[in-house]
């Protein structure tokens, strides 16, 4: 059986086996894209979506970068009223959004990763 092996791969050439080492190479690194940009991301929102988080979906490769741009744009047209202390909505519009909009226990998504924006909900996602 060994001997049979050995004697294909004298036949096949070695620009063969390259393509071959190649072709497979691409596959693992497609795959491997694959599941750091999609599948892990959406596997994290199901599993936070049932543990009763609220937010918006992921998207692939932008996230709520959309979202995020033009809350940042409208937020930096608006003047910041003279006397007042709340600068969330100034400094990070899309957090204070989504907050007004899912309430405290909320997500949203950033690229591969989902930004969560309670900090007693680590524990609990962690330790349950």
């Amino acid at each position: 059986m060994a001997t049979c092996v050995l004697l294909m791969l004298r036949e096949v050439s070695p620009w063969a086996l390259a393509s071959v080492v190649a072709s497979v190479s691409l596959l693992w690194l497609v795959v491997w894209t694959l599941e750091w940009a999609w599948w892990t991301p959406w596997r994290l929102e199901r599993a936070l979506r049932v543990q009763g988080l609220k937010g918006t979906r992921y998207r692939l490769f932008t996230g709520d970068l959309r979202e995020t741009a033009r809350a940042n744009r409208e937020a930096r047209k608006k003047p910041l009223p003279l006397g007042s202390h709340d600068i969330a909505p100034r400094v990070q519009p899309m957090h204070h959004s989504t907050i007004k909009e899912y309430g405290m226990g909320s997500m949203y998504s950033n690229q591969p990763a989902i930004q969560i924006l309670h900090l007693s909900f680590f524990y609990f996602i962690f330790l349950v």
